[in-house]
């Protein structure tokens, strides 16, 4: 007989969890706050829509949360208490709003802080990344997530370790990012070379994403300040030496990243369209 899971968040990667617990042979209930958002997701996945909170992690082994950083703290405090002895995995951005809602004794139920490095869009697993936080019980928490999103590649580090890297490598390149096109709005940028292309094609991947997305990266994550400072240093150094950093970087830059093989496929995808 099939095992019960739910999955609370009908965003994209709601759906994007739906479809894969079921495809691992659970029976899914969806539930969100907005219902008629729920249900356009349990519809699109195949999958069942529970009318109440309770009501979908009552019957549920295993309980995702797709609901943020924000909102998975308290919510996962109130269901350790309501629902104790269950398995429930967190897919937020961040870790450490997370934290202060939870325990410091291990509980009877089993918490995984988990973290896709993938977007609602991938079709596949076998070349992701997903790192996990451990808080209670390593072994078993990293073993949950294994199976869970198998055949990924499981990273663990500590919720600080992690929340540190998300700083540098999301909320850094979201803020940077926007912030040139906001200049190149601005002064009405007409985007024509292959450059501008290739970053519209990256800025593309973060705009597609909710802005609740990268509210959290930014906004929640308490290490964020700390990397825009180290990226505006950056920048004023540079504006110093305007005439010698622009090269010395390039090259540096060119030698680390070797970007000849990555700038063909970048070219053919954008210059030379099917």
């Amino acid at each position: 007989m099939a095992v019960w899971a739910a999955v609370i968040g009908a965003g994209p990667m709601g759906l994007w969890l739906s479809r894969h617990l079921k495809a691992g042979g659970y029976r899914v209930a969806v539930y969100d706050r907005n219902q008629r958002r729920a249900r356009v997701i349990a519809h699109a996945s195949g999958t069942a829509h529970a009318e109440t909170l309770d009501e979908a992690v009552d019957k549920a082994e295993l309980t995702v949360l797709a609901v943020g950083s924000e909102n998975a703290g308290p919510l996962l405090n109130r269901l350790l208490k309501k629902h104790p002895g269950k398995v429930y995995v967190d897919v937020s951005s961040v870790k450490t709003p997370v934290l202060k809602f939870l325990p410091e004794e291990a509980p009877s139920s089993q918490v995984i802080l988990t973290h896709p490095l993938f977007g609602p869009g991938a079709k596949t697993l076998k070349d992701k990344v997903v790192v996990v936080t451990p808080i209670y019980r390593k072994r078993a928490e990293v073993s949950i997530a294994r199976k869970l999103f198998n055949p990924c590649k499981i990273i663990s580090m500590n919720p600080r370790e992690h929340d540190l890297l998300m700083a540098y490598s999301m909320a850094v390149p979201r803020v940077a990012v926007f912030t040139v096109l906001e200049l190149w709005r601005k002064h009405r940028i007409r985007t024509w070379t292959t450059s501008q292309k290739a970053f519209l094609a990256a800025a593309s991947t973060m705009l597609s994403d909710s802005w609740r997305i990268t509210g959290q990266v930014v906004s929640q994550n308490p290490y964020a300040k700390q990397a825009l400072d180290d990226l505006i240093n950056a920048i004023k150094q540079n504006r110093k030496n305007i005439y010698r950093i622009p090269v010395t970087t390039h090259k540096r830059l060119a030698s680390w990243i070797k970007p000849e093989k990555l700038y063909r496929k970048v070219y053919k995808m954008i210059e030379e369209p099917p």
